[in-house]
């Protein structure tokens, strides 16, 4: 016994094949938006590489910085070093 559908073998395989499209339409976007929110983790990974790259350069100038006040301080002019200050205190 055949059901009467009322839609004819090449309808619904013109309806198979819109199903299909669509479904290619659908994996298409999902893949661009995949490819997008890529290069968007790319993009933020790279910025926050820098930052951490600048962060990291500006406590190495800071560090240098200090040793070379101290050394200018303590070494360069022995009479304002503060170990020379407290040695003569104690000893005076």
């Amino acid at each position: 016994m055949k059901v009467q559908t009322g839609v004819s073998s090449k309808d619904l395989s013109t309806l198979k094949e819109m199903a299909e499209l669509e479904k290619h339409k659908e994996s298409m976007e999902a893949s661009k938006m995949n490819e997008e929110n890529s290069k968007v983790e790319a993009e933020a990974e790279k910025a926050e590489e820098e930052h951490k790259t600048d962060v990291v350069d500006k406590i190495k100038d800071s560090l240098y910085s200090v040793a070379k006040a101290k050394w200018e301080t303590c070494f360069l002019k022995p009479d304002n070093c503060c170990v020379v200050k407290a040695v003569r205190k104690l000893t005076n």
